[in-house]
């Protein structure tokens, strides 16, 4: 990076002042020009006046290697000076150092001196001469911070140095700008301060009684050069300043004049060196986020470098750019966010909307308006070798201080992406002009009219010139954020009670296209007044302005597209199968006005993708600049097949969301049981629909693309980035059908166009062998299963190691995620999904077995079968108005073990298998259980199902395993600790208030008395042991029905709740909405007790099950279970205060019936006006959409 740097800013200056030198051939990373850019600078700067600074130099690496640079220009220029002068015209007038640390500007000063030792000793060995030699370095330029200066340290010098009070102004000012010098280092500005002091040594004085004919004399010489040359003026008199602090440095009397004196030339020296201007400039800043600044710093970098303050890199390439003379270079080492990052765009450039009135405050307006950006090196991450992981990711650029021309290009060298190769062969291989996959050349005018300047250098030109002149999203689109959630008032759709309280919830999540991630709802009840309440008591300082967090109006009944704001894939838009309420984190896009009936595919389309990744980043889709984007026009003709197109993917994508358990649209029937009952009963329903999809997918995005551009290569470049669609593989001949769509599944006709392509389509015609080497690799992956490592990618040209393939040099190669298991075999095969398909059927037939699939469709099969056995129905089963079935269990409570009076959930799921498949099923269904998990039934429900339903369900469970604990084997006792005397599945919406009790009286006593009974015979026997056990399960079963006690009686209880009802009033509020507690005891009894509240969700109510040891894994982490309870005892509290206060009617956890309270009714006219006002703003947005 070193080397990277210097080579192509310092040695680019030396090349153009010297265009017939030789040592451009000997710097590995000077990146050569293009014939058409070997133009030289009108006046280039000489040997002489190459003087370079390190504003933040560390111990000296940048300046060791410009030393030795220099020293070989001094030997190609003037050959005729020996080392020793080489060595001291480098020092005193080449290079120049700050550092913050006085250790390491210390060590900085400790390596120039070797080098430059070295320089002699290397000559005079060359000379053969004996012996090193005396060589005395010459004073160098290194500078570091001063300490403990004040205003009373500088009074007394002036006692002591009465000769000095004529420059009292010049040291006042030089003590001024040194005030934050130890917390701001390079970043100080001392200009300011010392050119009022030079004014003030310039105004009429008094003479003094004690005239002194020296002071009189150099009062005339400061007016006399203050007209002719002020800037030899003021490096006269801090010279004489620092001459000054230097002696008194010496004073061997006075230590504390010895220490000040010292501080103090460090200081003038410092300010010396911040006070002039470098040809070249180049640094490796320190790094911090605004977030982590002490106060005095931010406010600093607030005042003096705005556009820089989200970091302190951001604030130093501004004080980089201070330090450089006109036509100098700046050239370093940051994190690489300011080239990307939205928050950044005002130091990329400032918008046209605010570039004049910029221009009028004289600000700045943004590097690529003011510079010449010449050089990036996008190292990303891994660029330090001290510095493991992704945690920096940097990038190289050098800049240069002039207005760039129409014509300035900036030149890129890319180096992510590459498996196998350092970043320094990368940027090696960078050099050469004509290496276009590591090297990119782009327009710098053309970056500003990208939505926020983002400097994406890889986008081909021809893209970025087509976004100037194409319409926007927003001619057609309203991107809003919607509502910001709050983690009170968001749930997961399994565990909120369905009703009006609760509505879905668009929260992001990865990347899934077309439908889907509908597993969110949040809190709207009385049009979302709790959301209000919430922000009024917790944002106080937004006075009641709910916009900045509640941004879209509320639920989106109309045409709304929704997409993840992060995720790894990039942009991939769902349309929403109802009415959503749309979230900062899963935003929205509201069609207007006469939109392109194919927006969906538009917001989908690879092309979009590449743009906004190269906008946005790979992290996060930034939605403002989504309305910025392109939109790609077809015909009428195209517009309407698209239009088909697209609802076919969506109608497939819903079909294949309609068969995942965490959908609020899943119907309660599972992927095995609808294979099972169709006619192919080894082929998975989810590889047909996705056949279908990916190859409808293919045809839109090929119509697409043809609207983007018709040029390959631009074309490749998107490719090469977001990965190529399944749908775009070859088809293999004899394996080139769609499968056919079951009429079932009520999906509308396929499009003709899907037809055409199937028959205008590339295919292979693989040989005998090739065919039987694709099936054998294609049946490794199978048997993998997803997500497995594709060990004969090598062999097949897809690795990124090679240096013989395009791969390899392709940049930052990221493809779209995979979202079914069939696009991954056929991205992975680069075959067409239907292709891999038949090939399957074929595999499948020949006995190949996917048994990590198997496991996966035979183990959702069972869980949902548990869940409905205790009486779960999905949203969409509510809605349909599908009953709880007959079979379901009326309580809620299934016991695990045997004995407790009812049949076990083992032989319930068992009778439910048997009633859907007969009894052969049944026993195949178990048989490949054990041989796929290695449990029986008995044994998945115990030891599998729990732990497998709280990663399902993202660790919010609606199926509690509880269980009794048995004793570890003690000392000297073999074997594992036996199973537990009692267990239970307990359903999360069935957990009324006497639930517990009811499990201990109807589950749990019966077993007590059981086990009592079986000890009292035993020991009636004479036998010990059995005694023994009977006594043990006994104590088990005990100690369980305590644990239920305890949590059913002070399951809530934690200090935070007590803090809180000391301050509680006592008022029907705090009672059950109709009486008021008599007493405060009588308050705390209510709120310590587990009484569920469903509309807190699992975590909440889980919480004190899991603390008393009665699940048998934990849901929680620890800390979070805890503090969970506090947020309950917070809530409520919160509630009762937002119903005092009219916010709400009546606390959410108590019956409808319950009236409202009196301020509720008395503040209904003022929500009334704000509703009316709200309705007509809609009526006024609908009307000026009718018009447009």
């Amino acid at each position: 990076m070193v080397q990277w740097l210097l080579q192509n800013s310092l040695g680019r200056s030396y090349h153009e002042a010297y265009p017939d030198s030789k040592l451009p051939e000997s710097w590995a990373y000077y990146i050569r020009q293009r014939s058409e850019r070997q133009t030289a600078p009108e006046s280039p700067r000489p040997l002489e006046t190459l003087d370079l600074i390190d504003p933040c130099c560390g111990s000296g690496h940048f300046l060791r290697e410009s030393f030795d640079m220099f020293a070989a220009m001094y030997r190609e220029r003037h050959p005729n000076l020996n080392a020793a002068e080489i060595a001291d015209r480098i020092l005193e007038r080449h290079l120049h150092g700050i550092d913050l640390d006085p250790r390491a500007a210390q060590l900085a000063a400790l390596m120039l001196y070797l080098r430059a030792w070295e320089l002699v000793r290397d000559e005079r060995r060359a000379q053969r001469q004996p012996g090193p030699g005396n060589y005395c370095p010459a004073a160098m330029n290194i500078a570091t911070t001063p300490s403990g200066l004040n205003t009373g340290a500088l009074q007394r010098h002036l006692r002591r140095h009465p000769e000095d009070r004529v420059m009292k102004p010049l040291l006042e000012g030089v003590f001024t700008a040194l005030e934050k010098a130890d917390i701001l280092g390079s970043l100080l500005r001392p200009a300011e301060h010392i050119e009022a002091a030079m004014k003030a040594l310039q105004q009429p004085h008094t003479v003094p009684m004690d005239f002194d004919a020296d002071d009189a004399a150099l009062r005339r010489t400061i007016t006399t050069m203050a007209r002719h040359d002020p800037a030899e003026l003021k490096r006269m008199l801090l010279d004489r300043v620092a001459q000054s602090f230097a002696a008194e440095s010496g004073n061997t009397d006075d230590v504390a004049a010895q220490l000040f004196g010292r501080e103090a030339e460090r200081g003038v020296r410092l300010l010396q060196l911040l006070d002039r201007k470098y040809a070249v400039v180049v640094t490796n800043p320190p790094y911090m986020g605004s977030g982590n600044m002490d106060m005095p710093l931010k406010k600093y970098i607030e005042r003096h470098y705005k556009s820089g303050k989200r970091d302190l890199y951001a604030a130093f390439i501004l004080r980089c750019l201070e330090l450089c003379r006109s036509s100098g270079r700046v050239a370093m080492v940051t994190m690489l966010g300011w080239m990307f990052l939205r928050s950044f765009d005002g130091l990329r450039a400032v918008s046209n909307e605010k570039l004049e009135q910029a221009r009028k405050n004289s600000e700045f307006t943004g590097i690529l308006r003011e510079m010449t950006v010449e050089y990036i090196g996008h190292l990303g991450t891994r660029a330090f070798e001290e510095i493991s992981g992704e945690i920096v990711s940097v990038a190289l650029f050098t800049l240069k201080k002039m207005y760039p021309s129409p014509q300035s290009t900036v030149t890129s060298l890319r180096a992510v992406g590459f498996e196998g190769y350092s970043k320094t062969s990368v940027l090696k291989r960078g050099t050469e002009a004509n290496n276009h996959h590591i090297r990119f050349v782009t327009r710098q005018q053309l970056l500003l009219n990208v939505p926020g300047s983002p400097i994406i250098y890889w986008v081909p030109v021809q893209l970025l010139d087509w976004m100037t002149r194409a319409k926007k999203i927003e001619d057609f689109a309203i991107t809003t954020d919607g509502v910001t959630g709050l983690a009170k008032l968001t749930r997961f759709s399994w565990e909120a009670p369905h009703g009006r309280r609760w509505l879905a919830y668009s929260k992001g999540g990865s990347h899934v296209r077309w439908a889907g991630l509908e597993t969110h709802v949040t809190d709207w009840e009385f049009a979302g007044a709790r959301q209000r309440a919430y922000i009024d008591q917790y944002y106080p300082y937004l006075k009641g302005n709910y916009g900045f967090r509640l941004k879209s109006t509320g639920i989106l009944p109309k045409s709304v597209y929704v997409f993840s704001s992060f995720g790894k894939g990039g942009l991939g838009c769902r349309e929403p199968s109802g009415s959503i309420i749309v979230g900062d984190k899963g935003p929205g896009v509201v069609p207007s006005g006469q939109y392109p009936q194919y927006l969906l595919s538009i917001l989908n389309h690879r092309g979009m993708n590449f743009l906004m990744r190269a906008i946005g980043g790979m992290g996060q889709v930034q939605y403002p600049y989504l309305s910025q984007m392109p939109v790609p026009e077809l015909n009428s003709s195209e517009n309407d097949s698209a239009s088909h197109l697209e609802r076919m993917c969506v109608s497939l994508k819903r079909q294949l969301v309609s068969i995942d358990l965490t959908e609020r649209t899943f119907k309660g029937t599972t992927e095995d049981q609808l294979h099972r009952s169709s006619v192919r009963i080894n082929t998975p329903l989810r590889s047909i629909l996705s056949a279908a999809l990916y190859t409808v997918e293919a045809v839109l995005e090929k119509m697409l693309f043809a609207a983007y551009t018709t040029e390959e290569i631009v074309i490749d470049t998107i490719l090469q980035e977001t990965g190529t669609p399944a749908g775009f593989h070859p088809l293999i001949a004899g394996y080139d059908a769609l499968p056919e769509l079951s009429v079932d599944l009520e999906l509308p006709p396929l499009p003709q166009e899907v037809n055409d392509y199937l028959t205008d389509h590339e295919r292979i015609s693989p040989s005998p062998v090739e065919l039987v080497e694709i099936k054998a690799r294609l049946r490794k992956l199978y048997e993998d299963g997803p997500g497995a490592k594709d060990d004969g990618a090598d062999e097949n040209g897809d690795a990124e190691g090679s240096e013989d393939t395009e791969g390899a040099v392709s940049g930052a190669h990221i493809p779209i995620p995979t979202e079914t298991f069939l696009e991954e075999l056929s991205v992975k095969m680069q075959i067409h999904p239907i292709s891999v398909y038949w090939l399957l059927e074929e595999l499948r037939a020949e006995g190949a077995r996917c048994k990590p699939e198997e496991q996966r469709l035979l183990e959702d099969r069972l869980s949902v079968l548990v869940l409905r056995l205790l009486g779960h129905r999905w949203p969409r089963q509510i809605e349909a108005g599908e009953p709880v079935p007959a079979w379901a269990d009326p309580d809620g409570i299934i016991p695990i073990t045997s004995g407790a009076g009812e049949t076990t959930l083992a032989e319930r799921l068992r009778a439910r298998l048997r009633a859907e498949d007969g009894d052969l099923g049944v026993q195949r269904i178990e048989a490949l259980l054990t041989e796929l998990t290695g449990l029986t039934l008995e044994e998945w429900v115990r030891r599998r199902f729990f732990d497998r339903h709280i990663r399902q369900f993202k660790y919010r469970p609606v199926a509690w395993h509880l269980a009794s604990t048995p004793p570890a084997p003690g000392k000297g006792r073999k074997g594992s600790r036996r199973l537990p005397a009692f267990e239970c599945m307990l359903y999360y919406h069935a957990c009324g208030g006497d639930v517990l009790a009811r499990i201990r009286t109807q589950y749990v006593d019966p077993l007590l008395r059981a086990e009592r009974q079986r000890a009292e015979d035993a020991r009636r026997a004479n036998d010990e042991t059995a005694a023994a056990l009977a006594t043990e399960r006994i104590q088990e079963l005990e100690a369980f029905a305590a644990r239920l006690r305890h949590v059913a009686g002070d399951g809530f209880a934690c200090p935070e709740l007590d803090k809180l009802l000391e301050g509680e009033s006592l008022d029907r509020w705090s009672g059950d909405g109709y009486l008021s507690p008599t007493e405060r005891a009588d308050l705390a009894r209510q709120e310590r007790a587990w009484r569920v509240d469903l509309n807190d969700g699992v975590r909440v109510n889980i919480a004190p099950v899991q603390l008393a040891g009665l699940l048998v894994s934990d849901v929680l982490k620890a800390v979070d279970a805890r503090k969970a309870i506090a947020d309950r005892a917070r809530w409520r509290s919160d509630e009762r205060r937002w119903v005092r206060a009219g916010k709400l009617p009546r606390c959410g956890w108590m019956d409808e019936s319950v009236p409202g309270s009196q301020r509720w009714t008395e503040l209904a006219p003022q929500r009334a006006a704000e509703k009316a006002k709200l309705e007509e703003k809609r009526r006024a947005m609908n009307h000026k959409e009718q018009v447009e």
